[in-house]
């Protein structure tokens, strides 16, 4: 995986994106837009998903509330939830099951997690 990642870092530099990255003031602000924008799809997306299922806002159905954002979230980041998870959100009715809203809570406290120690590696 580590020769892999290697290579392709090359092939960036080889493409000229390196270069471009170091060149301008723009170019890191810039990319660091379109990874944030990225992050706010994944987790809002998922996010929200998984505040519906811990409980919240529980007029609203969630396999529609999973259905339209899930696809927001997979712009974010390619994601297997839909796969495994789908068909039981949307049997869960208005309280999905205790497996369902553990799992939501576990995602929520994971994501944070992910985000507060990616933001606290520039401190490293």
């Amino acid at each position: 995986m580590e020769a892999a990642l290697l290579a392709f870092a090359h092939w960036l530099e080889a493409a000229g994106v390196g270069p471009w990255g170091r060149s301008g003031s723009w170019a890191y602000p810039f990319v660091n837009s379109v990874h944030l924008l990225g992050l706010v799809m994944l987790v809002g997306g998922i996010g929200v998903v998984d505040l519906r299922l811990a409980g919240l806002w529980r007029s609203l159905p969630a396999g529609a509330l999973s259905r339209a954002l899930t696809p927001v979230a997979l712009c974010g980041l390619a994601l297997l939830f839909r796969l495994v998870w789908q068909r039981r959100v949307e049997a869960g009715g208005e309280v999905p099951p205790l497996i369902g809203r553990t799992s939501a809570l576990a995602s929520l406290a994971m994501w944070l997690g992910v985000g507060t120690l990616g933001r606290l590696i520039a401190y490293s």
